[in-house]
């Protein structure tokens, strides 16, 4: 910090796209120079997000004073807020929106490229205004498999959005999307002609330069691959497949290809639930071999898949917060006290009040459950379409209310089983298939899959848990005394 030449570079290419900007929104990456670059565009103001505030401060505090001055233009108005956040409660409307976010290396930084927060975009730009992606990782002449699926997905969803779409080529492309292509051009003259009337000087760009980043043959190139992909997957809110392909990507720069990365991108859902069936069916015929261990290790089972869906419940609500609401460090918090006050509450209240009748209401709590699996990513878009907090905890409590209901069922029924005190044994069940579900969820299953089809998978799971139950008989081992032992 700071980089002045691609500050420069890139407000260049944006501003010059619009006839009149005047009122201009940066979300991130500003502290390069680009936001006090683009409050020199004569513009009457420029909000710019920088959600980190120390990092904000840290950086004013190592600059030169002449670029510690550029911060205090009195058109330059610094914002510490989510991006999403401010857009959802914002009834601005801008000329200009710029992200300059970075690669979408995890889940927080891909909401920026989703479908979803396009069309919030789209909501708070004038109808002559423009949407710029700004160093988004791409290549100037040949995009390899990887990237150019990457570039697609991001590419795909903006076309599903906005009317016109122009990807300016480089190894950090330019994504500009207009509601309206009154004003993107890729007439370099009339992009230089734009320049030196406003009276724009810049140290690091020349009007002459438009030619050499907007050559007519490699975007015509560029947009037509990008166009003609007919892999990609759209990247939206609940089907976030850019990070994964990023993944892949840098895994691919840094240690080589991935065959196993690459592979499970490929797979598919339909070959995925064929092979998660199959599983499930050798699973339960090894734990059904023997007569005698039959009902506890059906027990068992359904302490594991129930592990598996109460963590999975907790990744699941918490990208939906942070992709609806915006940043959740301090939610997270807050949900997590939320899924396990419904787990404690529900706890005490089975064992209090079901466990006369246990396995009749632990085969109604799974199917409950599966029937929340099922309804989990139409709750979550309702949700988000009606941007309730309420009704997001309200899930998050019901959730933990299910899985905490069926812990103290499970651990009578093995009891009874073992003719002994084993609670550990399900305890340590349950950890099992959390901790599978961490490994799983996050990196593999909610990319690939999205979160309806996970859901159908943790559907699924609950469902074999309740197979099990309906076809093992019950055998309690009776304990036969020796004598003269007491």
């Amino acid at each position: 910090l700071p980089d002045p030449i691609s500050a420069q570079t890139q407000a260049a290419l944006v501003m010059h796209q619009h006839e009149q900007p005047q009122k201009i929104l940066l979300i991130e990456g500003g502290l390069g120079g680009l936001a006090p670059e683009l409050a020199r565009y004569n513009t009457t103001r420029v909000d710019y997000i920088e959600m980190d505030s120390c990092a904000y401060a840290l950086a004013l505090r190592h600059l030169s004073p002449e670029s510690r001055d550029s911060w205090r233009q009195s058109n330059l108005n610094v914002l510490h807020v989510d991006g999403r956040k401010y857009l959802h409660r914002t009834c601005e409307r801008y000329d200009v929106i710029l992200v300059n976010i970075g690669r979408p290396v995890g889940a927080f930084s891909n909401r920026y490229y989703t479908e979803e927060f396009f069309a919030l975009i789209r909501q708070r730009l004038q109808p002559d205004g423009i949407f710029a992606v700004c160093g988004f990782p791409s290549a100037e002449n040949f995009l390899g498999p990887e990237l150019l699926q990457l570039n697609a997905a991001v590419y795909k969803g903006l076309k599903k959005i906005f009317a016109h779409v122009l990807v300016l080529p480089g190894d950090e492309a330019i994504f500009l999307a207009a509601r309206e292509n009154t004003h993107l051009t890729t007439n370099p003259a009339r992009l230089a002609q734009r320049m030196q009337s406003r009276g724009i000087s810049a140290t690091y760009f020349y009007p002459q330069m438009f030619a050499q980043f907007m050559p007519a043959e490699r975007i015509k190139f560029i947009q037509q691959q990008l166009e003609t992909c007919s892999s990609a997957q759209i990247n939206r809110d609940f089907y976030p497949i850019a990070y994964y392909i990023d993944l892949i990507l840098w895994h691919k720069m840094t240690l080589g290809a991935s065959q196993l990365l690459q592979s499970l991108a490929k797979i598919g859902f339909s070959r995925l639930l064929v092979f998660f069936l199959f599983l499930l069916v050798v699973l339960l015929l090894l734990s059904t071999r023997k007569k005698s261990n039959r009902w506890p290790n059906a027990i068992m089972w359904n302490s594991a898949a129930l592990g598996f869906i109460g963590i999975a419940f907790n990744v699941l609500f918490l990208l939906a917060m942070q992709n609806i609401f915006g940043y959740v460090y301090e939610g997270v918090g807050l949900a997590m006290a939320a899924f396990m006050a419904g787990m404690a509450l529900a706890s005490w209240f089975s064992h209090r009040y079901l466990s006369r009748h246990a396995l009749f209401y632990l085969r109604l709590i799974l199917l409950a459950t599966a029937g929340l699996c099922l309804a989990l990513p139409y709750l979550l878009k309702y949700i988000q379409a009606h941007y309730s907090m309420l009704l997001l905890f309200s899930g998050i409590v019901l959730s933990g209310a299910l899985i905490g209901s069926a812990f103290p069922l499970l651990c009578q029924q093995y009891d009874q089983s073992a003719g002994r005190h084993q609670w550990g044994s399900v305890y340590a069940a349950d950890l099992a298939g959390s901790a599978a579900g961490s490994l799983l969820l996050s990196a593999i299953l909610i990319p690939l899959m999205g979160f309806a089809r996970t859901g159908w998978l943790l559907a699924i799971a609950a469902a074999s848990g309740l197979l099990m139950l309906c076809i093992v008989k019950h055998e309690k081992n009776r304990c036969i005394k020796k004598p003269g032992v007491k």
